[in-house]
Parts: structure tokens; sequence; C-alpha cells
């Protein structure tokens, strides 16, 4: 990855041609945002939207094939990674692609564009083909259902992949020209109290109104991210080392909602009490 990041940094036809190869490779075709955002977090506007405009040729074919998040991830991360440039806040930069990932998906799923049905229609022939309700023990999905969990599966995957981009171009900033500035930033990463007690709010309502009905699963990501963020900090404060993160993961994996919950729970709560900074005390006694 080290070398991905200094050859696309060693010009503008280099980057180019690395945003026009990825974005054209399923399954590490969200590499190409991250170089449109590697490039506009170390050289600014003019040169990401540039970047951009490149990512935009193999984004647009796979929107014509279908694919409705490529197009939009382009303008989420490179938006994104700008605010980053300029606040030198990764939790401003999270939080707005929140923002741009759920007017997106309202705006995708109100107007039915294409790659929005193609994934609709696609869900319901699964659906009919595994004969899904009479295997497990839940009521038979309504129409209307169908739509809402298509909804949370687009705006998920939006947000997830221009999270796991962003995140990525940090890190390469970091690998190559602040050492350690990626460990020590993420570490520091907490949501504002404002902000946290907001989508907790959207969450618990989420029930009653389709609109936000529909972005439950990409409301939890910028408070899981925090979460993810309170865990690496502590492990580093309290000096428990890499095997103890590794624990961790397996034990995210395994036990799904049960952790999952009670971290974004934790995650809340520390925007309110700063547990990094009460366990660092703890450290130094």
């Amino acid at each position: 990855m080290r070398a991905l990041a200094e050859y696309v940094m060693r010009g503008r036809r280099n980057a180019a041609m690395a945003i026009m190869l990825f974005g054209f490779i399923p399954f590490v075709s969200w590499l190409s945002p991250s170089i449109v955002a590697l490039v506009a977090l170390r050289k600014g506007i003019s040169e990401g939207v540039l970047m951009a405009l490149w990512a935009l040729l193999p984004a647009i074919y796979f929107w014509r094939e279908g694919d409705g998040v490529a197009l939009p991830l382009i303008i989420v991360v490179l938006v994104s990674s700008l605010v980053l440039r300029r606040t030198i806040s990764l939790e401003f930069a999270v939080l707005t692609q929140l923002v741009i990932a759920a007017i997106t998906t309202v705006i995708v799923v109100e107007f039915k564009f294409l790659p929005y049905e193609m994934l609709l229609d696609v869900f319901k022939q699964l659906l009919a083909k595994v004969e899904l309700n009479k295997q497990i023990t839940m009521p038979l999905l309504e129409p209307e259902h169908y739509e809402l969990l298509v909804a949370n599966f687009y705006s998920l995957s939006l947000g997830s992949m221009a999270l796991l981009a962003l995140l990525v171009a940090r890190w390469w900033q970091a690998m190559l020209y602040n050492p350690g500035g990626f460990q020590q930033e993420f570490h520091q990463l907490r949501l504002p109290p404002l902000w946290a007690t907001g989508i907790t709010a959207l969450l618990l309502t989420a029930g009653a109104n389709p609109l936000t009905g529909s972005l439950v699963l990409l409301l939890t990501l910028p408070i899981l991210i925090a979460g993810l963020a309170l865990v690496h900090g502590g492990v580093k404060s309290l000096g428990a080392g890499r095997r103890s993160l590794s624990v961790f993961y397996i034990a995210l994996f395994m036990l799904g909602p049960y952790l999952y919950i009670p971290l974004l729970v934790l995650a809340v709560a520390d925007s309110f009490f700063d547990f990094r900074r009460r366990l660092k005390k703890i450290s130094r006694n």
C-alpha cells in the first residue's frame, strides 16, 4: 500500500492512471476515490477536483451498469477529504460523509434511479428464490419493507465505502509525510456531544418515520467508528498491546449485535464523559 501511495504522489499522470485502473476493477474500486482523497489532502481542491474528474469515468460506466454507489462515492470522499484538509478534524470529515451519504440515499430512493430499481428487483428475486420468509421466524415482509431494507443496504454500502476510502487516504498521507500521525488522530476521534445526541435521537425515532428508517444503518456508522477509536485509544492508554485488539475484533465478529450495540452506547457516552482522558489519568497513576 505504501508503494501505491508513493507512486500516485510522484505526479499527476501516475495518479490519473491509478485512479482509472482501480476504478474499473471490482472489489478494489474504492481505492480510486481513496487516491482522489490522498491527492486532495496533500495538494488541495484544484488537484483533487481534477483527479475526481478522472475517477468519474469508470464511476459513470458502473452507474449505467447498475452500480449506484460508485458515482456518489467519488463526491462524498472528495468533499469530506477537503473538509478534513481545511478543519484538520477527522470527526467533522466523518460527519460530513454522513450528511452527504444521507442526502444521496434520499435522492436515489425518492426518485427511484435505475441502480436503486435494479437493486430492489434483485432483492425481491432473491427473497422469492430462497423463500426467506418460510425459513426464519419473522412476520411476512410487506412490499414497502423491501424498499426500506434495500435503502438501508444502499446507504450502508455508500457510507462504509466512503469511510474506508477516507481513512485509507489519511493513513497514506500520514505514512508518507507524518509517520504516526494517523494513529494519534484516530485515537482522539470522538463525536461532539450535540452530534451524538442528534444521531441518537434519529435512531430512536427511526421507526416512526420512513425517511429516517431508511438511514438507520448509515446513522450507526459515525458512532461505530467513534467506538472503535475509543477501543484503540483505550488499549493504547492502558498499554494492553495489539493482541487485545485482535481479541476485540474476533469477539465483535463472533458476537455481532451483542457487542455492536453496547459499543455504540459506549461511544455515545464517551462524547460526554471522554473516557480516554480518564484512562490516561489512571495509567499515569
